[in-house]
């Protein structure tokens, strides 16, 4: 598998190890190279190089971008995927290696690495009986079948991999609760994915999965358990930690949700989509005031338009127009030619009785898109009752006159 004159990737931030796994790919006849001192390094020498590397060996302990987070956005691409990847770590903890595992990796290499156990992971990229290079083989004709909408087929394949692969029987069980869900079998998906945790207790997407049925399902109580197992084999998983938050905001206990959503911001702080995520909920569950006093500090600045036009729009349902206008302005503050808000802020001011507001906001909406139907239909109402009120109101000042006379 591994071809002596196409290069290898060495990711370490400390140099004399890279040097050691260096010379030792130089000792079994290996020619080309790339080095790297963190994740971040090596993300760019991947893009720029990702056609001339056919194996990276990297370190999971590193400044700036470790191992795991580089290996995760390898995965993530669908240009880079599939490439071999291998750790060097002195790390012995299961739950660090159950977490890379997930993610698809080669092989680990304990340091100091030899030259022996060199040898022994290499020759295992070679056997295609190797469990990783089977698992890719499995998921790459079971994402075709999908893509081409057919997972019956996958599943059935799925199936037929469990049975003749028992020793990878918890990844491919995990694989085959994904099918299942896009079937709409949440029941057959549970099986499966209490089948992969048995298996494998250490595995935390599995453990999230099988949380995000029994939510389906409104078994709250069996999907806190799933989300605790999961964080206790990974504590800092930002989408848990969310769901967690979700869970106990549904349930109304206000005070774990607030202290797991921050839990979720504080381990990424820099998840925009989050933020959008964790507001929104709150008000699908029209729990306005609640978010603006638990994170409207927090997060007020960050949201988006569409989140600010979802909390206006809450505002309105409640009857409260003028905060709905501030926050309308708000969004367009962000974006003045919004159409969307632009339009709704007009309703808002209908609904305040300010029709000259409403005119307005509707009159650059239809400038920039004269076959906007809601603004349209809402400018020709309002026109018309308004030309009603003024004839009404001109037939009285005659009949007024008559009387005078």
């Amino acid at each position: 598998m591994l071809d002596k004159d196409k290069a290898i990737l060495v990711v370490d931030d400390i140099q004399p190890a890279r040097e050691t796994i260096l010379n030792i790919l130089r000792v079994l006849g290996f020619k080309r190279f790339f080095e790297a001192s963190n994740g971040e390094e090596a993300k760019n020498i991947i893009e720029k190089n990702y056609d001339k590397i056919q194996l990276i060996i990297s370190d999971w302990k590193m400044p700036v971008l470790n191992g795991l987070d580089l290996l995760r956005w390898i995965r993530r691409n669908d240009k880079y995927r599939d490439m071999l990847f291998i750790f060097t770590t002195s790390k012995g903890e299961k739950e660090d290696i159950a977490l890379a595992s997930e993610e698809g990796i080669e092989g680990y290499l304990l340091k100091p690495v030899t030259i022996e156990a060199m040898i022994k992971k290499i020759e295992q990229l070679k056997n295609k009986s190797n469990p990783s290079y089977v698992v890719k083989e499995f998921l790459h004709k079971v994402q075709e079948l999908v893509e081409k909408n057919k997972p019956k087929e996958a599943l059935s394949l799925l199936e037929k991999g469990i049975e003749e692969y028992p020793h990878l029987k918890a990844r491919l069980s995990f694989e085959a609760a994904k099918v299942c869900r896009i079937l709409g079998k949440l029941e057959k998906s549970k099986e499966y994915l209490q089948e992969a945790v048995k298996e494998s207790s250490l595995m935390v997407k599995a453990w999230s999965l099988l949380a995000e049925v029994y939510l389906e399902e409104k078994d709250y109580l069996s999907a806190i358990g799933a989300l605790e197992k999961a964080l206790n084999i990974n504590p800092n998983s930002t989408n848990n930690l969310f769901l967690l938050g979700k869970i106990y905001l549904i349930q109304k206990d206000l005070y774990k949700a607030r202290d797991y959503f921050t839990l979720a911001l504080n381990s990424d702080p820099e998840n925009t989509q989050l933020k959008q995520d964790i507001w929104n909920i709150y008000l699908q569950l029209d729990l306005v005031e609640e978010v603006m006093r638990d994170f409207g500090p927090m997060l007020f600045d960050t949201l988006t338009v569409d989140t600010l036009n979802n909390l206006a729009l809450s505002f309105r349902k409640q009857g409260k127009i003028d905060d709905a206008i501030k926050v309308y302005k708000q969004a367009l503050k962000k974006e003045p030619e919004n159409e969307k808000v632009m339009y709704n802020l007009a309703v808002a001011y209908v609904n305040l009785g300010s029709i000259n507001n409403a005119l307005k906001y509707l009159k650059k909406v239809l400038e920039k898109d004269a076959g906007f139907t809601p603004a349209k239909e809402l400018w020709e109402k309002i026109t018309v009752k308004a030309k009603k009120k003024k004839k009404t109101e001109s037939v009285q000042e005659d009949k007024e006159k008559i009387s005078d006379k």
